[in-house]
C-alpha cells in the first residue's frame, strides 16, 4: 500500500481469533498477517467506516480459522479468503441498506491529500470513480486494488490468489472500457496507462 491509501489502522483481533491464530498451522497465522491489513484497506474503501471494515476482516479471518482444514483441500486458500471477504463486504452493505462507498471513500481521500490546488481534476475524477464502479466485478477490484489502494500487479495476484497474466489481462480490459466509459483517446504510448507493475 501507499501512503495515499485509506489506511484504518490495525485492529485488535477478538478472543476467538486470538485463540485461532494460536491453535492453527502458522500458516493460518502468517496468511492472517499477511493479508488482515490489506483486507481492511479494501473493507474500508468498499464500506466507508472503519468499525464496519474491522467487523468485517475479523468475521472473514474467524470463518476462515473455523473452516481452515477445508479451505487448505480446496487447493488456493488466497482466493478462497478473496471471495470470503468479498462475500462479508456485500452482506455488511446489505445489512445497513448501503451501495459501495468506493466513489465517496476514495473521493474523500483525494481531497484530504491534494487540497484545493487541484478541485477541477477532482471533479473528473469522480466521474472516473464511478466508472471504475461500473466495471465488471473482477476489473473494478483489480483497478481499485492497483489504482486507488496502490498495489503492485504481482501482490495483486498474491492477495486475490489468481495469475500474474490474469491481473494485467483485466487492468487492460478495464483500460480499454474505462477509456470508452469516458471518451478518452487512448494513444499506443498509453499501454502503460494502467500499470503492469
Amino acid at each position: 500500500m501507499t501512503d495515499q491509501t485509506p489506511d484504518p489502522g490495525p485492529a485488535e483481533n477478538s478472543p476467538e481469533l486470538q485463540g485461532l491464530l494460536r491453535s492453527l498451522p502458522t500458516v493460518f497465522a502468517a496468511f492472517h498477517d499477511t493479508y488482515a491489513r490489506p483486507y481492511l484497506g479494501y473493507a474500508h474503501l468498499n464500506l466507508g467506516n472503519r468499525d464496519d471494515a474491522v467487523r468485517v476482516v475479523e468475521q472473514v479471518f474467524t470463518e476462515l480459522g473455523r473452516t481452515w482444514d477445508d479451505v487448505m483441500l480446496q487447493g488456493n486458500y488466497r482466493a478462497h479468503g478473496w471471495a470470503t471477504l468479498k462475500e462479508h463486504v456485500v452482506a455488511m452493505l446489505a445489512l445497513h441498506g448501503r451501495q459501495q462507498a468506493m466513489v465517496e471513500t476514495a473521493t474523500f481521500d483525494s481531497v484530504l491529500r491534494a487540497g484545493r490546488r487541484r478541485m477541477a481534476d477532482l471533479e473528473s475524477g469522480l466521474g472516473l470513480y464511478a466508472a471504475i464502479a461500473r466495471l465488471p466485478e473482477r476489473q473494478s477490484d483489480i483497478v481499485i486494488l492497483r489504482h486507488v489502494l496502490g498495489w503492485e500487479t504481482k501482490a495483486i495476484a498474491d492477495l486475490m490468489g489468481i495469475e500474474l497474466a490474469s491481473v494485467r489481462s483485466h487492468l487492460r480490459m478495464a483500460r480499454n472500457r474505462l477509456a470508452r466509459d469516458l471518451n478518452l483517446r487512448l494513444d499506443h504510448d498509453d499501454e502503460g496507462a494502467l500499470g503492469d507493475r
